[in-house]
């Protein structure tokens, strides 16, 4: 995955020949905020106060299409406007149609967005 800006990615994925390639593959591209807390207001949780290690802020999923030796696709993803700061990091993964276990998976931390 590279990054063309906050908002912009490039998700490759190689294929071997030996595999006969993936032609229902598609990306999906996750903006995780990190350690944050949520005060619940109603339901089973009322008055707690819980603790996440990290939460899914918004995501994209795209198919991938034939590029050179394998497959990529572009994605747009921008920060959620509402976010209230805080670590954030960005997650990738390519899955097969139908299913969410992935067959590669990347992701690292990201500079907090300037306020």
């Amino acid at each position: 995955m590279k990054s063309s800006g906050t908002n912009r990615f490039a998700v490759s994925y190689l294929t071997t020949p030996a595999g006969g390639g993936h032609p229902e593959l598609s990306a999906t591209v996750a903006w995780l905020g990190i350690d944050r807390v949520s005060d619940v207001k109603r339901g089973e949780n009322a008055g707690k106060i819980l603790r996440h290690g990290f939460v899914v802020l918004r995501s994209a999923t795209v198919p991938l299409r034939a590029s050179g030796d394998g497959l990529s696709a572009a994605v747009s993803l921008a920060i959620p406007a509402d976010e209230p700061g805080g670590r954030l990091a960005l997650a990738s993964w390519v899955s097969g149609k139908g299913s969410p276990a992935p067959f590669q998976a990347a992701g690292g931390w990201w500079p907090a967005p300037a306020r």
